[in-house]
């Protein structure tokens, strides 16, 4: 599953990811419960964040050294 992921490009799945959006503000437009909706549109963006940050390149740089002494 991770090497199916790893193919599409981060904004496109980001983009797609972000289209959840569409139906939240409907929520929001057709019930009165703006609370509901304010936070399940905060989700959604959760969501996209998480899913740029796992699909976005890291560096290989040097992260510290584990068991260095001071």
């Amino acid at each position: 599953m991770a090497s199916m992921l790893a193919r599409i490009p981060s904004r496109v799945a980001v983009a797609v990811a972000l289209l959840a959006i569409v139906p939240t503000l409907l929520f929001g437009l057709l019930k009165p419960d703006y609370y509901a909706a304010a936070v399940t549109t905060v989700n959604v963006i959760l969501v996209g964040l998480s899913i740029y940050l796992f699909l976005s390149p890291h560096g290989e740089g040097d992260h510290g050294a584990h068991g260095a002494e001071a």
